[in-house]
């Protein structure tokens, strides 16, 4: 089912006040763009778009009570996706008090409001509309904002401490907790640590850092892409930038830790795939069955 552009009218505004949406602004918005499905003449959902270049704000998601269930929400959503990505929009960002269950079903992720791109941040919705306490979620569509950049980082932003929370909270749902070996701030602030965050324009997406075990050997650390930059390259870019820094410093060996389960599997493969080989226990590293230990000569 394919929805179809349709006009701020009454029947727009009674869904979206039955669905208790704000629609206080709709009329005053020059950048809205709103999608609906009709049955038998009438309208049954409705999704908006506010787009801004390259970023947009999706809102007004509504699905007449007699439709909900079905899956017409879900399918208004991509069908709002289809149409920002034909008109150039890489990024989707929403704010939500009751559906950040079902919008992260859908690919969305919880970001910081500090991350908002400055169209996003001006938006009647975000400024005064929806509450401080709503979800503030966001969805890449397609290609990069930006050429991505990679920089060492002071982990002082907010962004960074939610990637890093994911990651940990990640670590410990995969793996017992004996078997944990991720690093958290404070540790991450230690001198013998360089951490780097990798970006595109506002956006993080993704992170890695460099432990000196020794004067010739260093270990890998933190590697991390949120779930909605996987598979872009993102993880490769920052290994790519930690093994020339590693060889920029003289190291004769970059050794690493992950998991042993499926879901790290492909991690093993993207570390085999730059000549990273089996190895046993290294550093302070003990025999686990929870871990695989591989290494690459410099």
């Amino acid at each position: 089912m394919l929805a179809e552009t349709v006009n701020l009218d009454s029947e727009v505004e009674a869904l979206l006040a039955a669905a208790q949406l704000p629609t206080s602004d709709l009329a005053t918005s020059c950048s809205l763009n709103l999608l609906g499905v009709r049955e038998n003449g009438r309208l049954v959902g409705v999704v908006g778009i506010e787009a801004y270049g390259e970023v947009g704000m999706l809102r007004s998601l509504a699905v007449a009570e007699a439709r909900r269930g079905a899956g017409l929400g879900a399918r208004l959503v991509t069908n709002a996706e289809t149409w920002a990505g034909a008109r150039g929009v890489k990024a989707l960002f929403l704010l939500t008090t009751t559906a950040a269950g079902f919008f992260a079903r859908l690919g969305y992720e919880a970001v910081e409001r500090s991350q908002a791109p400055a169209a996003i941040g001006a938006t009647a919705q975000f400024t005064a509309l929806c509450p401080d306490s709503s979800a503030f979620l966001r969805k890449v569509l397609a290609a990069p904002l930006s050429p991505m950049h990679i920089a060492i980082d002071d982990l002082s932003r907010p962004a960074i401490h939610a990637l890093l929370n994911e990651h940990l909270q990640s670590m410990y749902a995969l793996s017992p907790p004996e078997s944990v070996h991720a690093l958290d701030l404070e540790k991450l602030r230690q001198p013998d640590i360089t951490f780097w965050t990798a970006w595109e324009g506002p956006l993080l997406v993704g992170c890695g850092a460099l432990k000196e075990l020794e004067p010739k050997h260093g270990e890998i650390k933190s590697m991390r892409t949120p779930n909605t930059h996987r598979r872009r390259g993102v993880g490769r870019a920052v290994l790519t930038h930690i093994i020339e820094v590693a060889r920029s410093r003289s190291y004769e060996r970059l050794s690493l830790e992950t998991g042993s389960m499926e879901a790290f599997k492909p991690a093993q493969r993207l570390y085999a795939s730059f000549g990273f080989t089996d190895c046993g226990p290294f550093g302070d590293y003990s025999a686990d069955p929870h871990s695989v230990f591989m290494t690459l000569r410099l």
